[in-house]
């Protein structure tokens, strides 16, 4: 059965994640936020939502109140996020961005139209992990977006953007299932072939030999009586 996260007075701790404190006064949750980026170029969030799930197929059968329902897997997560850019005060790098609005504005739309998936930053959950990825950054592709810009606004553009899970191709994982059954499959093959292979043999034998009793007897009809 599935690890549930641990529940205690006043705190919740979920696994892959900071812990953090229910009580309001706690300001862990704002030493944890950061600008988003996408392949290594940075924006500022106005809001986001991910979502994910399980994967599911029930089963309702005839004459029965209880029906049973098939876990088939984790849905892709998923990211929609409003993202936000504006001409910066003076010129110069605010950190990992430029002052310049629409330099910083261009290289985004580069990355989000760029080939291949990339590493997506959470500007909410940096720390966030997902199970089977041992760790390592979880790629994302940018499904689709859109650069928002008014004239009343001028040096500030909003942007929506729809990200997916990359994941791995499913010839890459290999499941202890899968490796069984490849081993089972694998060694009746073998026994198939080393049986045919005997029953071959034994059969090309006794046809030699019945070839060679034939010639025997052949000769000895054909031999002169003896007197």
């Amino acid at each position: 059965m599935a690890s549930l996260p641990s529940r205690q007075a006043g705190t919740i701790s979920v696994p892959g994640r900071v812990g953090i404190s229910a009580d309001p006064r706690n300001v862990a949750w704002r030493r944890r936020l950061q600008r988003a980026s996408f392949k290594g170029v940075h924006f500022y969030v106005e809001q986001q939502g991910r979502s994910s799930g399980r994967r599911t197929v029930v089963f309702e059968y005839p004459k029965r109140n209880m029906p049973f329902t098939e876990d088939m897997g984790r849905h892709a997560m998923r990211y929609q996020m409003t993202g936000y850019l504006i001409q910066a005060p003076s010129p110069g790098q605010y950190g990992p961005m430029s002052s310049d609005y629409n330099e910083q504005r261009d290289l985004l739309e580069a990355a989000l139209l760029s080939d291949g998936p990339g590493t997506l930053q959470d500007p909410y959950n940096p720390q966030l992990n997902l199970a089977g990825y041992n760790g390592t950054p979880v790629m994302y592709f940018c499904e689709r977006y859109s650069i928002i810009e008014e004239r009343q606004k001028g040096g500030f553009c909003a942007i929506e953007m729809s990200f997916v899970e990359a994941g791995l191709p499913g010839n890459a994982i290999e499941d202890s299932f899968t490796a069984q059954a490849l081993q089972t499959i694998g060694a009746q093959t073998l026994a198939a072939a080393a049986a045919s292979a005997n029953k071959q043999q034994t059969t090309a034998n006794s046809g030699n030999v019945s070839d060679q009793q034939r010639l025997d007897d052949a000769f000895k009809q054909l031999a002169p009586p003896t007197s």
